[in-house]
């Protein structure tokens, strides 16, 4: 028997886990071709609803790629055994020589798309982590009065909260950042804030508060246009975990999650209770669609 048939004879040992995988992607194609959801009516998005279904997505791709590698590598080391076992140790080092010059540049690929994919869903994970934790807080704001949404859906992004009371719309930013371990003698949960940039303890930011003053003006103009009348949306970026020091009162606001009900609830009112009306309606269409 020659090394080609040893080898697909070989390949039959793992017949049973490729039809494994396949049987149950079919499965999910046929469940969702066959079954839909049994709610009729949309549910309003909960807090990080989108970076939830993106980390699922990112979960079965990450999944594929593990399966791929480990499949190709015990295939690579099929390969070698059979093809130098009758070999002298000279052609046995030139065989292998070659397999390894196909081989590594394949499985460093592959490497280099599952450590991409990691630290994507490290992060998505953790963003997701802060959406929840400052919607835990902003939910609060019901006993208030006040209404709270949640993964508002625009044109090219997503709002991550937007409370709207007496004392105006507030579009809600979360930017979960990890806390470094620093000294004893440095605190590692501070941040400055001094009305143009975040100065954490190992870096500065900036574009997360222009990202927020861009989506508050982009659902301003939305509610604006929907509504009929000027909607003004004041933009307040939210740093989980984080205790925030502003030197000044900046635009947006930059304040720690459990701050953000005293902040808002403190203002002056501005809304009337049919212009509320009016901007929740908007609102609830948007996290149903």
């Amino acid at each position: 028997m020659n090394w080609i048939t040893h080898f697909g004879v070989s390949l039959l040992f793992a017949v049973p886990a490729i039809g494994y995988v396949y049987d149950l992607k079919q499965r999910k194609v046929k469940l969702n071709r066959r079954y839909a959801d049994p709610f009729r009516d949309q549910l309003l998005r909960p807090p990080g609803e989108s970076t939830r279904l993106r980390i699922g997505e990112l979960e079965e791709e990450l999944d594929d790629i593990i399966v791929q590698f480990l499949f190709w590598t015990l295939g690579m080391s099929l390969v070698f055994g059979l093809t130098t076992r009758m070999m002298p140790p000279h052609q046995m080092v030139v065989t292998g020589a070659l397999l390894l010059a196909l081989a590594v540049p394949l499985a460093m690929l592959q490497g280099r798309k599952l450590v991409r994919l990691i630290r994507i869903l490290q992060r998505m994970r953790l963003g997701f982590a802060g959406e929840r934790a400052v919607g835990e807080e902003l939910n609060q704001m019901l006993a208030d009065g006040y209404q709270v949404f949640h993964d508002v859906p625009m044109s090219g992004f997503n709002v991550d909260h937007v409370v709207v009371g007496p004392t105006g719309a507030f579009a809600v930013e979360t930017k979960a950042r990890r806390k470094p371990k620093l000294g004893s003698q440095t605190p590692e949960y501070r941040v400055r804030y001094d009305g143009q940039k975040l100065v954490f303890p190992r870096w500065t930011e900036k574009r997360c508060l222009e990202q927020a003053k861009r989506q508050a003006a982009g659902l301003s103009e939305f509610l604006s246009g929907a509504t009929g009348e000027p909607v003004s949306v004041s933009p307040i970026v939210a740093l989980p975990g984080w205790f925030v020091e502003a030197s000044v009162r900046g635009d947006p606001a930059v304040l720690n999650p459990r701050n953000i009900r005293n902040f808002v609830t403190s203002k002056d009112p501005v809304l009337a209770d049919s212009a509320i009306e009016r901007i929740c309606h908007q609102l609830d269409q948007r996290c149903r669609s």
